[in-house]
């Protein structure tokens, strides 16, 4: 329950934030980002965490062309962007909350016709 209660949360301070910093999720720690180059903790907190939380729901989502990705290859994906394009410390929240999944709830459903 507790995580659960995370990922929402995750979830709705990116979603909330979106409306404020839309302009900053693009950027990437490392300063190689867009549109202002932003690097570290000059970027805005809320736009770091929104960074993952996209990443996490494009890898785990259906896609016209693939099913959802598995968690292992989510996690690493994560481990190896972790410092270049995502927080360091949010991704290893983000890694932890994964891993706490188990049954892997957090990916999109099949839609039921």
């Amino acid at each position: 329950m507790k995580n659960r209660k995370v990922y929402r949360l995750f979830f709705f301070c990116a979603v909330l934030a979106g409306l404020f910093f839309s302009c900053s999720d693009n950027e990437k720690y490392n300063g190689e980002g867009y549109p202002e180059g932003l690097k570290g903790t000059d970027i805005p907190l809320i736009a770091r965490i929104i960074a993952i939380a996209d990443a996490y729901d494009a890898m785990s989502s259906y896609r016209p062309y693939r099913e959802p990705l598995p968690q292992e290859i989510i996690i690493s994906e994560f481990e190896k962007e972790k410092g270049e394009q995502f927080d360091p410390k949010i991704t290893e929240i983000m890694i932890d909350i994964i891993k706490k999944d188990t049954d892997y709830k957090y990916r999109e459903r099949p839609m039921k016709i």
